[in-house]
């Protein structure tokens, strides 16, 4: 025999739900600011993450690093570190072993963050 949901157990879904439609329309939001820059979301998202990462290390860091910071598989950054490389916004190596690759935002990475975070702060 099934129950009906608690008022305490619907208050709480609606604070998760209220929070869950916050955060879609910021993703949004930022898609298309991110857009004009010629980038996705999810290309955006690992661009920020790999910066604030390397410069809370002062190193490179590898691609894994991201996954776990941000919660993506390892094909989401993969794909996504793969076109922000090709655009010359990271620059990716193999690191020592050979396993794993070694990330750092370039010049024009961290000069087209600062340019969106702009845009996307505006939003």
């Amino acid at each position: 025999m099934r129950t009906e949901p608690t008022d305490e157990a619907l208050g709480g879904l609606e604070n998760e739900t209220a929070q869950w439609v916050r955060a879609r329309r910021w993703q949004l939001s930022v898609t298309r600011a991110v857009a004009q820059f010629g980038l996705r979301f999810n290309e955006w998202l690992v661009l920020v993450t790999t910066l604030k990462l390397t410069r809370a290390k002062q190193d490179a860091v590898s691609q894994n690093d991201v996954c776990r910071a941000i919660g993506l598989t390892r094909m989401q950054v993969a794909v996504a570190m793969r076109r922000i490389d090709n655009l010359g916004l990271v620059s990716r190596g193999p690191d020592v072993d050979g396993f794993m690759w070694r990330v750092f935002v370039t010049n024009e990475g961290r000069a087209l963050v600062s340019e969106t975070s702009a845009q996307v702060s505006a939003r």
